[in-house]
């Protein structure tokens, strides 16, 4: 018998992956499946894996912004989205995220055997 997985937008429960730092905003999993098209051959876990890496990624090319907004009073990004260049900080971070979470799901993650420490 074969259960037909594929979900739609609507259907899927919400799922987020967030950076360590709360400065960040959080990325749902959904937006970025849509964002990217992906067929649902791609798992939920390895979408989530890849996109943590790919927002611990974003947050160190980022870093530098943080720490100046850090030092003006700002606490979290998403502060920021009245002005447009928040916005635009917002949207270049999240497009960031996508672009590292295609690039890790298109590369090979597998590791040979005899790479792993015993």
């Amino acid at each position: 018998m074969h259960i037909d997985e594929t979900y739609t937008a609507a259907s899927r429960p919400q799922r987020w992956v967030g950076c360590h730092d709360p400065f960040w905003p959080r990325v749902s999993l959904n937006g970025l499946r849509d964002r990217l098209a992906l067929s649902p051959e791609i798992s939920e876990a390895r979408l989530e894996v890849a996109a943590h890496a790919a927002v611990l990624k974003a947050a160190a090319a980022f870093a530098q912004w943080r720490r100046c907004l850090r030092a003006r009073g700002i606490q979290r990004l998403q502060d920021l989205n009245r002005h447009a260049a928040g916005r635009r900080l917002t949207h270049c971070y999240l497009r960031c995220v996508t672009l590292e979470t295609r690039s890790l799901l298109r590369s090979s993650l597998a590791m040979p055997c005899g790479s792993l420490a015993h």
